[in-house]
């Protein structure tokens, strides 16, 4: 396999297809069972329509303090082996069309437009403000490989499906996507290929024909895994470059068709470099679901980013949903895509007695106090800069088997802090490159081996 890759610092992403497909979700494993109270909602899987589901992400709603969670992917695209095929990493009209898809598409998710549908039935009895952010951006890390196996989606007039599905066994792309995953060299992050069909491309490219229906633009993601939190994640984008070119041949004038193109080509590359179908395949990858049935006419959730109709404006997502993607990313397998410096210093305030049972990663501080007992029976990743602080009469208890630990490597560590009159409790759990201090008056008692005190 040949791979030619090029890292965009801070490059987000991109897509304007329309339809799609997506596996059935995994039951969510918790990590302890209790009479106490949970900190994290608990979890059922409810059949369409989901309002009961989107009620899960309550409690993780982003507010003003909520940090900007930046999350990896690597946008790769399938070439030919002669390096055709594809959009070209030398070429700045190819360039500038996927930066600007790329703008769009932090558009969606930053600057949130459009109202709740009432027509729209995963909206119903939702009533929760309207946010303006998401608070979700996307880091991408630009690949170009040379490879006609895994260029040629396979995809004609009458198979237009062909394994075309991520996370299914059968899925043709999943030699490369493991080898990709396994590579050092490559940064960890959601894999999203772009693939062709040799068929369309050799009558729209080679033989510039007009005709439509030449290629299928369905595409297609994963949800992230509850249980399984080392999972990788992909997603499957095709023919957006036959599509391009087709669409930009007519609207220019290369080839005459009949009818003629109806509109110039400003006009008709501002609806392609929409964004909206990766928007909304990248929903997927982030656990929401479709808002409307299939085949609904175009009437119920119009706004929706998670429309499956193909002419929703795709611009509006619920608070709740905004909820269910913070809560994804913070209990399933998407977590690890992350910027590990994600972080802001507005604690979580701890304020009554919780058992926080869930694998979790947090992207902000703790504070324990007004005189709280917080259990943590479950492994809990801290931001690198972050800091527990249990304060006078407050108590932290590390338990069940529970490991702490970092984002980061060791040198910046995050900080369990134990105020005069605080307690820590070490039973049974583990803590990774975490630093704990003791300050005096304050309690702490293990059973584990603890890495760093300070008194």
């Amino acid at each position: 396999m040949k791979l030619h890759k090029k890292l965009f610092n801070l490059f987000f992403l991109f897509l304007s297809f329309i339809s799609l497909a997506q596996l059935e979700k995994e039951d969510e494993i918790s990590c302890v069972s209790s009479s106490a109270t949970p900190l994290h909602m608990s979890s059922s899987h409810d059949n369409w329509p989901i309002v009961d589901y989107y009620k899960k992400g309550a409690s993780f709603i982003p507010d003003t303090n909520t940090p900007i969670k930046a999350i990896y992917l690597n946008f790769i695209f399938m070439q030919k082996d002669d390096g055709t095929g594809n959009f070209q990493e030398d070429n700045p009209e190819h360039q500038q069309y996927i930066d600007d898809i790329i703008s769009n598409l932090n558009k969606i998710y930053s600057s949130i437009r459009g109202s709740y549908d009432r027509n729209c039935p995963s909206y119903q009895n939702i009533d929760t403000p309207i946010l303006k952010d998401s608070k979700v951006r996307f880091l991408v890390n630009k690949m170009f490989i040379k490879n006609s196996a895994y260029w040629d989606n396979q995809s004609t007039p009458t198979n237009k499906n062909a394994q075309l599905i991520p996370g299914r066994r059968n899925w043709f792309l999943n030699d490369i996507h493991d080898e990709i995953v396994k590579r050092k060299d490559i940064p960890p992050a959601i894999n999203v290929f772009f693939t062709e069909s040799a068929y369309a491309y050799k009558e729209i490219v080679d033989n510039q024909s007009c005709k439509l229906g030449l290629y299928s633009t369905k595409a297609a993601s994963q949800f992230p895994s509850f249980s399984d939190l080392d999972r990788s994640s992909k997603v499957h984008m095709q023919n957006l470059f036959v599509k391009y070119t087709q669409l930009k041949n007519k609207a220019t004038g290369v080839i005459t068709c009949d009818p003629p193109a109806k509109h110039p080509w400003e006009k008709v590359y501002e609806w392609i470099s929409g964004a909206g179908g990766l928007a909304h395949e990248l929903g997927h990858s982030l656990d929401l679901y479709h808002t409307n049935k299939v085949g609904t006419n175009c009437v119920q959730c119009i706004h929706s980013v998670m429309n499956n109709d193909g002419c929703s404006y795709r611009r509006f997502l619920s608070p709740l949903e905004i909820g269910c993607i913070h809560r994804a990313l913070a209990l399933s397998s998407i977590r690890k895509y992350v910027k590990k410096d994600v972080f802001s210093e507005a604690p979580i305030n701890i304020n009554s007695d919780y058992l926080w049972n869930k694998n979790s990663k947090i992207y902000r501080n703790i504070n324990v106090q007004d005189s709280a007992t917080f259990t943590l029976s479950c492994d809990l990743i801290l931001p690198p800069q972050g800091t527990v602080l249990v304060t006078q009469g407050s108590k932290l208890i590390i338990d069940n088997g529970a490991t702490i630990r970092s984002t980061g490597d060791d040198e910046i560590i995050p900080k369990i802090v134990i105020k005069s009159g605080g307690e820590l409790v070490i039973d049974n759990a583990t803590l990774q490159n975490v630093d704990i201090v003791v300050e005096e008056g304050g309690l702490l008692s293990s059973s584990s081996s603890i890495l760093k005190v300070r008194r």
